[in-house]
């Protein structure tokens, strides 16, 4: 390795400690407990030194969630007072019991009882916060048990039975970029619920005047009236509160079903909306005492990159005696990537004809996208004709790609919003997925095989249309497995750093290797069993 390298290599392995330290700095002054109760992992955040006076916070995250994504509220909540139990609905992250719809009040009541055995809650004062699927478990729990939970936010809602009386101060948190069935779901149950908003709407219209002085008054008047309905609305909204009837909608600017999760506004609504529940008024802001914004998922963001960086360092030192260019046209290669999702998606719906293919091979939607890998690369796989002579070095190569790789992305991501460690129900599947993307990431090697950087830029912009394109149809075909439309932008950001290793091992079989099994730990990891 040339020195310039080394010293690319030392900087990203220190950025990488660096961003260790300060996501771990999160749980400083809290007390932290991971607990296990009826085959449910759940984490415990809490202020420390609360002693039965931290007000009771249970959130539930959504179909393909885990506690670890939910965690920008937990420790959001828990550095504003709160005592937070997070938690593995069935099916999800660490929780090996297979996914049922009708075992979600249950899986909540398990965190509940968790939480009455913490030192730190006040028995007292209770709330919940759910996610998508998550939100109907705490709806309904909240429904159910209005003497016990004093408010509940639902963020990115799913249809849930609520009534104009419980449960009891709600507030339904959406994303301006949300899909239009979530907004839907949001106004349903703003109007089961009595009303789209508990806070009255002032007339703040003014008689037109267009003489100057006219206008001039009528801004006056205008700014006049909307600092007297800001106050009206804040006293109704806060009457409301201690009655238990407030009822609210926020629509949040610029976020989606993921992204409102680490939104800080979201956060800090919860927060307000619990706060005003209880009457807790929040401490004044100090030079030196800022309130706690979530920012963990930067320094993974970090860590990620550091990561990619201290592999490409290392590239050349592994990069020997690599295969030549291969002879394909590359009209043979073009036309085996625009008939791949054509065939994937007619393959898919004859199997979904035979078999369900949502909960095929014991988990959730994550076989789908397997199969449809494994159909739409066996196709162009075989348009290009040929294949690259496997070399021994190539298997050493494709293990550090991918040992590279889960440690980069995955190791602090089970810190941060994802969990990544496989429990022992999960890894049967590894080596399955693996085998099924193994054909797309080799035709993609081969097709971008010693290309020049806008060749690649090239590839990588056509294979990430391919898959949004591919995966976009088959969602909407196959409505049992279209909450794949939800993940679609994340493929150029996989393709990308993917296109980006190759540019620097240039190596088919080792991308291959590598990346497939990687992308298939990831597969394993995120959906949930069935």
């Amino acid at each position: 390795m040339t020195q310039p390298r080394w010293v690319f290599f030392v900087a990203a392995i220190a950025l990488m400690i660096i961003a260790w330290f300060q996501v771990m700095s999160a749980r400083d002054g809290l007390v932290v407990r991971s607990l296990t109760r009826e085959s449910v992992p759940l984490t415990y955040l809490a202020p420390q030194g609360a002693e039965r006076s931290a007000p009771g916070v249970l959130i539930a995250h959504g179909f393909t969630g885990s506690k670890q994504l939910m965690q920008g509220y937990g420790y959001t909540l828990a550095h504003s007072g709160y005592a937070v139990m997070l938690f593995d609905l069935d099916g999800h992250g660490g929780n090996g019991y297979p996914f049922q719809r009708s075992d979600l009040e249950d899986n909540l009541q398990t965190a509940w009882d968790a939480l009455k055995e913490q030192p730190e809650w006040d028995a007292k004062r209770l709330t919940s916060l759910g996610h998508s699927l998550g939100s109907y478990a705490t709806l309904s729990t909240a429904v159910k048990n209005p003497a016990s939970f004093a408010a509940t936010v639902a963020v990115a809602p799913v249809p849930a039975p609520v009534t104009f009386r419980f449960p009891r101060n709600l507030q339904v948190q959406v994303g301006e970029w949300e899909n239009e069935q979530i907004k839907l779901n949001a106004g349903k149950i703003m109007r089961s619920a009595g009303t789209e908003s508990n806070i009255p709407t002032v007339d703040r219209r003014n008689p037109i005047d267009s003489s100057p002085v006219g206008k001039l008054l009528g801004d006056a008047r205008s700014a006049l009236t909307r600092s007297i309905a800001v106050q009206t609305d804040q006293l109704v909204l806060d009457q409301a509160l201690a009655e238990g009837t407030a009822r609210q909608r926020v629509d949040l600017p610029g976020v989606e079903h993921i992204a409102i999760l680490f939104s800080d506004r979201s956060h800090q609504l919860a927060i307000n909306w619990f706060n005003r529940t209880f009457g807790i008024e929040p401490e004044p802001e100090t030079a030196d005492q800022q309130p706690y914004k979530d920012r963990r998922l930067v320094w993974f963001g970090l860590h990620w990159l550091s990561g990619l960086v201290a592999l490409m360092a290392i590239a050349p030192t592994l990069s020997v005696g690599q295969p030549g260019r291969l002879a394909i046209p590359r009209w043979r290669k073009l036309l085996g990537l625009m008939l791949a999702p054509v065939a994937a998606a007619f393959g898919l719906q004859q199997i979904n004809e035979v078999v369900e293919i949502q909960t095929l091979g014991g988990i959730q939607v994550g076989s789908a996208v397997a199969l449809w890998l494994l159909l739409a690369g066996s196709v162009w796989l075989f348009c290009q004709g040929r294949l690259p002579k496997p070399q021994a070095p190539s298997l050493i190569r494709g293990g550090v790609i991918f040992a590279g790789l889960w440690f980069a992305f995955g190791a602090l991501a089970h810190f941060t919003w994802m969990p990544w460690l496989l429990i022992p129900a999960r890894m049967p599947l590894w080596p399955l997925f693996a085998l099924a993307c193994f054909p797309w990431f080799m035709a993609a090697g081969i097709s971008q095989h010693q290309g020049s950087w806008f060749k690649r830029l090239l590839w990588w912009f056509l294979q990430s249309f391919v898959l949004v394109a591919g995966f976009s149809s088959v969602a909407y075909g196959i409505a049992e497995i279209g909450f794949i439309a939800i993940l679609l932008p994340f493929f150029p950001l996989l393709m990308g750093m993917f296109n980006l290793l190759d540019s620097a091992f240039r190596d088919p079989w080792s991308y291959a290797l590598g990346c497939s099994l990687f992308f298939s730990w990831l597969l394993a990891a995120l959906f949930p069993l069935a």
